[in-house]
């Protein structure tokens, strides 16, 4: 290289020239500085245009967030000086996520501004701060104002003058979705000139910035919470009232894309090579909030004028009057009104110009009166009364309400594959207009006296509806802004068929439907089984099974349902068997939650009968069989027999009584009679109600058992068993002889006798009861036993007896003694004691027996048994006298 360039000196100089090789060297290492250089350039100018591209956007940027946020801080300044509490102007007339519409007094520094045109409009208000042209609003649109979507405000700004009535204002293509960015930033105001309203020359844009990506704001109300951004809607006007700090944010992008950048934080490949700039800021608007003090008003308004009544509601009159100057500012009207002129005590208060007054007495004369009430609380003087008698709704001003629109009415179920579990529900619009409106009603004629709906139901599509297929009344389903019904009482898979009616309060009803709409809820699932299953015997072949009515199905948590069909099973299994294991037989349907079984076997205690019952829905979805539950047969009283339990008694002819003591009506009685080797002998039914009789002759001694069974009027029984010994009758068996007289005082008077006692049985006696009778007339009156001898010793007199048996100084005849009560054992007679050798018994009495006076001095009647054997036999013995 040294050499070339040496070379080139010389050529230079004018010495030798270059060679042909010298001079290509030279080219090429010229047209490598060249590239190098422009190189250099083209890096130097790019970098230099990215800058002057950057500082663009970011200035352009800038500058519009600072007049956002200039026109933002002084949102509400001087927007109520005068501290109206009816001027409808905002101080934040709309505020969305992207866009935010305020107002304030930004010409107020102004002196050709401030007054033009404001002045003009302050005629219904006394002072006006703010025109169209400071209603503000700041939204982003596509270049030349196209796309996007509207948004809408409310402000009174299309007339001359404020008077207090909004009107809507729609702006057009704002990009509240932005999502095609870039965009322009707009300033958007309203025409002054009120003439504009309605035409495109009302919306003023000015374009702030371009090349915008992307403006949010979000609100904060006085306790520092994040709202809901609440739009401009009438109807969020208070939720605007709250707003006291708001948070903007914006940011700007180049104007073209850099090729060798990406933004990591941008997601949206139509702009991740656009450079942005970002500029937030929390902005505090201190007029948020804050409005004048008024001025003291001690004027009152003009009365009302116009008064009238328009009668045709029922239990309401509607007031109506002429609206007061807008100069007085009225804030509401008082009515007063009651049944006399001097008792119109009854006050309500309306910002209308009418008003209507519910749950007056139909049939009664009332009196009504207006006055006036301006925004400082001054009142007007009432007008006069005027009176009309509140129309019982007939002609020529009864007002039936309109037909509900079937065509809004929705049924949750209509479809089986949207249908709920259980349950059907109704919605529809309500009713607001009367099929006639009254001519005098105010405003915009509605039904003032609607009390609620009727719904009618049916299974089948062709019916008409009436009483038999009300399901619900005006009185439940009530008159509101979104009426619904959900009608829990259906059974699943299950067509239904509905019909809404209107009806006001003096029972007037709505036309129906031409056609019913249909619903049915469906399940997959099957209902719980039914439960608290009783069976109770109510007759002699009838029997009531009950249960508690299945109201949910089996899904965890169970979904609440309606059952109207259940399946009655009945199984009949010998006394003491599982009835878990027991075969049971379908006998029914039920609709209820009640089954009578008329083909019920008769009571008995070897069977038992057993019930069990199942639900079912019409999907078909049917529930497990409850648990089994016996049927019961209740039985009230206690069964006496006589003779009772355990009764000897000898063979012979015998009358059983068969008692009841109970609160029942008892039907029939049956006495079987089982012998001791288990033979019937006696089975014998009496019909009616107690006492029961039997007659019964037994000719075989033995144990007898006695069932009596009593059946009631439910066919329930009871029974009662009693034991009988039955012993055999024997002639009398002993004999009395050779009575011996002892006196104490003359020939013929005695107070003691003894005589010969024989056994001619040939077997062994007991003499277990003596009964002594003494045959006496009125002379033996007084007579007493003291003393019964035996054996009597012959030979000794009474005193001396040693063998005393009986023993009393307070008995009366007749004397009875039972040895087997007593103390002492049974009276031995045996065998060997005939008449050969009979044994000797003696009787002692206080006084003296007149014999000569008695046809029979004495009659003793012995009670025997043969000495170890279950028998028993009765003797009468009368003792003769000795004739004189």
């Amino acid at each position: 290289m040294k050499k070339i360039l040496s070379r080139l000196r010389m050529v230079i100089r004018g010495e030798k020239g270059l060679t042909l090789t010298e001079i290509l060297v030279a080219t090429t290492i010229f047209v490598i500085a060249a590239a190098v250089a422009f190189v250099i350039y083209n890096l130097s100018r790019e970098s230099f245009k990215k800058g002057e591209m950057a500082a663009d956007q970011q200035q352009s940027t800038r500058v519009a967030f600072d007049e956002l946020c200039t026109d933002l801080r002084l949102a509400g300044y001087n927007t109520n000086p005068m501290g109206s509490p009816v001027l409808p102007d905002e101080q934040i007339e709309g505020a969305w996520d992207t866009t935010i519409t305020v107002r304030g007094d930004y010409d107020h520094e102004d002196p050709s501004l401030n007054s033009t045109p404001e002045s003009s409009l302050a005629v219904t208000f006394s002072t006006i701060t703010t025109g169209n042209d400071e209603i503000v609003t700041y939204a982003l649109g596509k270049e030349g104002w196209t796309g996007g979507s509207s948004i809408k405000i409310y402000a009174d700004v299309a007339d001359s003058t404020r008077d207090g009535t909004v009107e809507e204002v729609t702006i057009d293509h704002v990009a509240l979705m932005q999502d095609a960015p870039p965009y322009v930033l707009y300033k958007i105001t309203l025409n002054n000139d009120y003439a504009t309203y309605g035409t495109s020359s009302f919306i003023v844009r000015q374009p702030v910035a371009d090349n915008i990506k992307s403006m949010t704001f979000k609100y904060y109300d006085q306790n520092g919470a994040l709202m809901t951004a609440p739009g401009g809607s009438e109807s969020a006007k208070d939720t605007r009232s709250t707003i006291r700090r708001i948070e903007v944010d914006l940011v700007g992008m180049t104007q073209h894309p850099d090729p060798k950048w990406v933004d990591p934080a941008d997601s949206d490949p139509k702009t991740r090579q656009y450079r942005k700039f970002n500029l937030t800021s929390d902005i505090i608007p201190r007029n948020l909030g804050m409005k004048g003090i008024p001025d003291i008003d001690l004027t009152a308004p003009s009365t009302p004028t116009g008064v009238a009544l328009c009668q045709g509601h029922c239990e309401g009159m509607i007031v109506k009057w002429n609206a007061n100057d807008p100069n007085e500012i009225v804030d509401h009207y008082m009515v007063k009104f009651g049944t006399s002129p001097g008792s119109m005590d009854d006050v309500r208060e309306t910002r209308n110009t009418y008003i209507f007054i519910s749950n007056l007495m139909t049939g009664t004369l009332y009196y009504f009166a207006v006055a006036a009430v301006d925004a400082s609380g001054n009142r007007s003087q009432y007008s006069s009364a005027i009176s009309a008698v509140v129309k019982d709704d007939v002609s020529p001003t009864r007002t039936v309400p309109a037909a509900v629109d079937s065509g809004s009415a929705t049924i949750t179920g209509h479809d089986p594959s949207e249908g709920l579990v259980g349950r059907i529900q109704l919605s529809w619009n309500a009713v607001s207009q009367n099929a006639d409106p009254l001519a005098c009603d105010p405003g915009s004629p509605t039904i003032r006296d609607l009390k609620g709906y009727r719904i009618y139901r049916s299974t089948s599509s062709s019916y008409t509806p009436g009483p038999s297929y009300l399901l619900a009344d005006e009185n439940t389903v009530l008159a509101s802004a979104s009426p619904q019904y959900t009608d829990w009482n259906v059974v699943n898979c299950r067509n239904y068929y509905y019909n809404i009616t209107a009806v006001d309060k003096c029972g007037n009803e709505s036309a129906p439907w031409a056609a019913a709409i249909q619903g049915k809820a469906s399940s997959a699932i099957q209902p719980a089984k039914p439960t608290n299953v009783n069976a109770n015997r109510i007759g002699p072949d009838r029997i009531r099974i009950t249960w508690t009515p299945v109201t949910q199905d089996t899904a965890t948590p169970p979904n609440t349902i309606f059952i109207d069909n259940y399946k009655i099973w009945k199984a009949r299994i010998p006394t003491g068997s599982n009835p878990w294991m027991a075969e049971y037989t379908y006998i029914g349907n039920s609709s209820t939650s009640e089954y009578i079984d008329t083909g019920a076997e008769g009571q008995s205690e070897d069977w038992e009968i057993y019930y069990r019952v199942s639900a079912l829905d019409d999907c078909p979805n049917e529930s497990d069989l409850s648990d089994p539950a016996l049927s019961s047969c209740p039985f009230d009283g206690e069964i006496s027999i006589d003779p009772p339990d355990g009764s000897e008694m000898a063979t012979g002819t015998y009358t059983i009584t068969v008692s009841v003591s109970g609160t029942d009506t008892y039907t029939s009685c049956n006495l079987q009679i089982v012998d001791q080797n288990n033979q019937t002998v006696y089975n014998e039914d009496r019909p009616g109600s107690p006492p029961y009789t039997f007659s019964w002759t037994v000719t075989i001694p033995g144990n007898y058992y006695v069932t009596a069974t009593v059946e009631n009027s439910s066919g329930c029984i009871k029974t009662k068993t009693v034991t009988y010994n039955v012993v055999p009758t024997v002639p009398c068996e002993i004999t009395a002889s050779d009575p011996v007289y002892n006196p104490t005082k003359g020939a013929s008077k005695y107070n003691s006798i003894w005589w010969k006692i024989a056994n001619s049985s040939g077997k062994d006696l007991e003499i277990f009861k003596l009964v002594v009778r003494l045959a006496e007339d009125r002379t033996q009156k007084g007579k007493k036993l003291q003393k019964i001898y035996y054996p009597w010793v012959e030979g000794l007199s009474f005193d001396q007896q040693p063998n005393v048996v009986y023993s009393s100084s307070g008995d009366t005849l007749p004397a009875s003694v039972s040895f087997n009560n007593d103390p002492r054992p049974p009276l031995p007679l045996g065998a060997e004691y005939t008449a050969l050798n009979p044994q000797k018994m003696g009787l002692l009495f206080d006084k003296p027996l007149i014999v000569g006076q008695l046809k029979d001095i004495v009659e003793v009647v012995y009670t025997f048994r043969y000495h170890g054997e279950p028998s028993q036999g009765e003797c009468d013995l009368r003792i003769e006298p000795i004739p004189e």
